[in-house]
């Protein structure tokens, strides 16, 4: 990969965590040159969205990141990451796939962008209610919808994941399914395995309250159990 001197599993040791877009934000602005000595240098994980593949780096935008844009002009508003990879994982790599990578922080002012770094995979793994099953818009298919909140103090926090249940049938029931020997209904909490790729973003608002919510299709389930 691109991790130079140190293998993806020694940075995986070494790793800080998920890293928090949120507070780097916050520190940047408070004093540039003490968030620069805190934060760069130190090695991090992602969750991101590919956006723009390029021949020696992928640049991603940060699922647990701050808004940038508060006008939404879609995921492009979320913080973009420069992640240097070799040419190996690039090939392997699709625009809007969510994946994981681990990296040393390099710069944080005019972009934030990594010096080496490495693919870990594209396994999204979060906690959240089956809020509701309907069928999609050609009618022929059974979407479940699980709301999740990322518990994180990163930033981004509210995820919407659609997966396409079944083909419906004459007499499918709408109201739960069953997926690998587990049925679930609407209304039960669920922690899910599985690989996805960006949809959408949308806004909603109720007076001076303002919910920013990125949608993901959930294309396969590793694993899934209720809570």
């Amino acid at each position: 990969g691109g991790g130079g001197g140190m293998s993806k599993e020694e940075m995986l040791e070494a790793s800080e965590g998920q890293m928090n877009l949120a507070a780097i934000s916050k520190a940047k602005s408070d004093n540039p040159v003490n968030a620069e000595e805190k934060y760069v240098g130190k090695i991090y994980e992602i969750t991101g969205i590919v956006d723009t593949i390029e021949s020696d780096h992928v640049e991603l935008l940060a699922v647990n990141s701050p808004i940038e844009n508060h006008a939404l002009s879609g995921y492009s508003d979320l913080v973009h990451v420069d992640v240097p990879l070799s040419e190996e994982e690039l090939k392997e790599l699709s625009t809007k796939e969510v994946i994981n990578v681990v990296g040393r922080l390099s710069a944080i002012d005019g972009g934030y962008q990594m010096d080496q770094a490495y693919y870990v995979d594209n396994t999204v793994t979060f906690t959240g209610e089956v809020t509701k099953f309907i069928l999609d818009e050609s009618m022929t298919n059974h979407l479940m919808w699980i709301d999740s909140e990322l518990n994180t103090s990163a930033g981004f926090n509210n995820c919407r994941y659609v997966y396409v249940v079944e083909p419906v049938t004459a007499f499918e029931n709408l109201e739960e399914a069953e997926i690998d020997g587990v049925t679930v209904k609407e209304g039960d909490t669920v922690t899910v395995q599985g690989t996805a790729v960006y949809e959408n973003m949308t806004k909603s608002s109720a007076g001076t309250l303002v919910v920013y919510t990125l949608n993901f299709d959930l294309n396969t389930i590793a694993s899934v159990t209720k809570e």
